[in-house]
This record gives C-alpha cells, structure tokens and sequence, in this order.
C-alpha cells in the first residue's frame, strides 16, 4: 500500500496546522515512511492547490521545517546521500531513556540508512538537540591522533562524550589496538553514565565483536564493551545482504 504524506491525512481529519494543536503523533506514524521523492512530489502537488489559493502557508512551513532539520542533521556529519530517505521515529522511546541501539548485519543491509533516519527522527523530536556521525575508522584515528598533536585526549572525548546522540558507523571495520579499545570503552561508559543515548553499526554482533576487539590487545576492556552493548543496547538484527 502507498504511504500518504502527512498533508493528506491533516487534510482528511480538516485538521488546520496553524491552528496552535499539536499534530496527533498517530498521523506521525502513518506517515512515517514517506520518502523524500515523495515528499517533494506532495509538495508540488500542494502548491498547484496552493495557486487556487489554498493552504500556501502551511506548504511554506512544510518546506521550511524539511530544510531545517536536513540542515541540522548535515551539521551532524550525516552525509547527504541518506537526507533522501524517511525519518524513523519508532525508536524513539528507547533513545529517550538514554538506552542505545545497536544495528547489525552484513555490508549492503542498509545499516548506516537505518541508523541515520534513527539520528534525524531524534534531531526532529529534540529541536534543540545536537547529535554526531561518525565513522569507526574516523573515531578510532582521532583517539590516536591526541598522541599526535596538541589536541588533548580529553578534548576528543569530550566531544564525544557530551553530544546528545552519537552515531558510530561501522564499528569493526578499523584497526584497533589496546588503546583504541580502551577509549572506546571509557566512551560508551561516559555515555551510559550521563544517560546518553548512541546508535552503533556494526557488521558483527555483540558478542563477534568481542573477539575482534580483543585482536587489539586490550581483552578486558573488548569483554566489557560486549556486556554493556548487550545489557544497554537494542539489538537489530538486518540479518545478511
């Protein structure tokens, strides 16, 4: 069946969106998986009524709230090519609790898709929120990087540490060592202890990625990392491409 956009079914209830109510969050679920084409594709259509002289003002606020979050949400680090699919606002619940979600499965499961209509639906729940993408590989040279320049180890984490949503990438997919272990432990650690919520892309599971982590040299740290992703973390299996 064809998802509507969420103008239709305002339209349907003769709901007014200037009128000061909130949208019914049930119209929000409904349409929750419009795409972008499709939503651009509802606009236009939108402003053909709008040139009878219907409704041209909540077309504006539409637009002007689409680019305002695509702009929040390239703040962030998301790249530009997953602006183009819907948000996803049915983790919300989890992310709120300051729980994390964790997403597995092999390369070409749409992983990072995923995970980035997470990061925008939570970016449009939090209008004031600040989230962060990065890559693993991105992450792990910035830890080394600390040795390397006058940007202190404190400083990265921080960055890290404090943003109200963060997005790893493809966790696994860089070369790890006992130092990068343990950074990466005392990170999710800061995070679960402030309540902040992170989403995580992995090719491994949890427990795959304990072995693999371990291949850095830092054994105890990779085993608590496995436990506190399985204990704190939702798992979503994307199963094999």
């Amino acid at each position: 069946m064809a998802h509507r956009s969420i103008l239709d079914l305002l339209h349907e209830g003769n709901y007014a969106p200037r009128d000061g109510r909130p949208i019914p969050i049930e119209l929000i679920y409904q349409a929750n998986y419009i795409s972008h084409e499709q939503y651009r594709h509802e606009l236009e259509r939108q402003r053909r009524v709008a040139q009878a002289g219907q409704n041209s003002s909540a077309i504006s606020d539409m637009e002007l709230e689409a680019e305002i979050l695509d702009q929040r949400a390239i703040r962030a680090g998301v790249p530009k090519r997953f602006l183009e699919y819907a948000i996803d606002v049915r983790h919300i619940d989890v992310l709120k609790q300051g729980r994390g979600i964790y997403i597995a499965g092999d390369q070409g499961t749409h992983k990072t898709t995923t995970a980035c209509s997470m990061l925008r639906g939570w970016l449009k729940d939090n209008p004031f929120g600040v989230a962060r993408f990065v890559r693993a590989t991105t992450l792990m040279d910035d830890f080394n990087d600390t040795y390397s320049t006058r940007e202190t180890m404190a400083e990265v984490m921080g960055q890290y540490s404090t943003v109200g949503l963060l997005l790893i990438d493809d966790l696994g997919k860089e070369a790890c060592n006992a130092r990068t272990v343990s950074r990466l432990w005392e990170l999710i650690d800061r995070r679960y202890g402030s309540e902040l919520p992170s989403i995580i892309t992995s090719q491994f599971k949890p427990s795959e990625l304990a072995t693999h982590l371990s291949e850095g040299g830092d054994v105890k740290s990779a085993l608590a990392i496995a436990r506190r992703l399985a204990e704190t973390f939702s798992l979503i299996d994307m199963g094999q491409a």
